[in-house]
């Protein structure tokens, strides 16, 4: 089994986008207005995809809760 990418949940994209490329990392994000994801390739091998937690609302929170 070969992974495509993986997933890196963070609270502030943003801080993450920059403390990644402050480590020698290049990255870009999943589109120029109001990103909610950004992307660190390799030439070999899965991608890493940071990803922003989405804020849900109150009924969105229980319903997941509820389905597990």
């Amino acid at each position: 089994m070969k992974a495509s990418h993986v997933l890196y949940k963070v609270s502030n994209l943003n801080e993450a986008v920059d403390s990644f490329k402050s480590q020698g990392f290049k990255v870009d994000y999943g589109s120029k207005t109001d990103p909610h994801n950004a992307l660190i390739y390799f030439s070999e091998g899965p991608y890493i995809e940071l990803l922003n937690e989405a804020p849900l609302s109150g009924f969105s929170t229980l319903a997941l809760r509820f389905l597990g």
